[in-house]
């Protein structure tokens, strides 16, 4: 389960230099490891985004959230384990490490480590949440029309295993967003599919 490549509106390369090079500057003197967040609807492109942007960053580590979602019932859940156990692992400069989920044994599957980097992207469905932002040194939220990012689903080499639980997944969505709308907070929204929408600095995560 991941966005995979974008049907159409794939960010330009020009664009995601431009992002690579916004963020440069705003972690240009960070107080430790730096935590990148990309986050957005389900089909908005977050895992093709995180795959560009950490090339363009010089090939930086990459965290899937979604490894860390127990099922197709387990999205709070997964929020729970990034902002409890693996976040404040790699924010302190130490290994984060967890059990990822076999998706097709219905189970955990074996443990996963990440070392401690200068800089790391963290990418999926509540990587802004609020409980993860105060770990954050900056939040890409990707703004992408509804009836975009269901063509971009139904696209997916893994739709037929998808589709009988998109709407599943859609209600856990809605409630994670519920209240906490992680828009606000985010230092840069990518609209459009190319158009870089820059926060003042200094934001609060809260």
């Amino acid at each position: 389960m991941s966005d995979g490549p974008a049907v159409s509106g794939e960010l330009p390369a020009g664009a995601v230099a431009a992002l690579a090079a916004g963020l440069r500057a705003r972690l240009a003197a960070p107080a430790g490891p730096a935590l990148v967040a990309i986050d957005g609807w389900s089909g908005s492109g977050k895992t093709t985004l995180a795959a560009g942007l950490a090339a363009a960053l010089g090939g930086v580590p990459v965290v899937h959230a979604e490894d860390l979602v127990t099922g197709w019932y387990g999205l709070a859940r997964s929020v729970e384990r990034l902002a409890g156990d693996v976040l404040p692992a790699l924010a302190a400069g130490r290994p984060a490490r967890w059990r990822s989920w076999d998706w097709a044994a219905g189970a955990y599957g074996p443990e996963q480590t990440q070392p401690p980097a200068p800089l790391l992207v963290v990418e999926g469905c509540g990587a802004g949440a609020a409980p993860v932002r105060p770990w954050l040194a900056a939040l890409v939220w990707l703004e992408v029309a509804p009836e975009e990012r269901a063509a971009r689903l139904r696209a997916r080499r893994d739709w037929p295993t998808y589709e009988p639980w998109v709407q599943v997944w859609a209600r856990q969505e809605r409630r994670l967003r519920a209240g906490d709308d992680p828009r606000p907070h985010a230092d840069v929204t990518v609209a459009g599919g190319a158009r870089l929408e820059w926060a003042a600095a200094g934001r609060p995560r809260r």
